[in-house]
């Protein structure tokens, strides 16, 4: 995959992700600025294993989202955008499957 290619996939996991959670993604460009780096370190954990199950990437999430996480809410977005960089990396990114 080019990096044109990722980065308009990212930008398309962002908007998912702001409609599925309720966020304006025109006003918070701090939530992108984390959701950019959150899935690209999911996308590189993706990358690393040859087989992961889903319970695997959501545990990884909920370890990441606790360690860097300040509130309940922030570690909710956090996790979510950590499975979403996971599962794309891993070609699970169907409806309903990456949460």
């Amino acid at each position: 995959m080019t990096q044109p290619e990722y980065d308009q996939q990212k930008r398309e996991c962002f908007v998912k992700f702001c409609k599925d959670n309720g966020i304006d993604q025109e006003v918070n460009i701090g939530i992108f600025d984390a959701f950019d780096q959150i899935f690209d370190r999911a996308y590189a954990l993706g990358k690393q294993k040859e087989t992961i199950t889903q319970e695997e990437v959501e545990k990884v999430a909920e370890d990441y989202a606790y360690d860097v996480g300040d509130s309940d809410w922030e570690r909710l977005i956090i996790r979510d955008a950590f499975v979403d960089g996971a599962n794309y990396a891993l070609g699970k990114q169907e409806k309903g499957d990456n949460k």
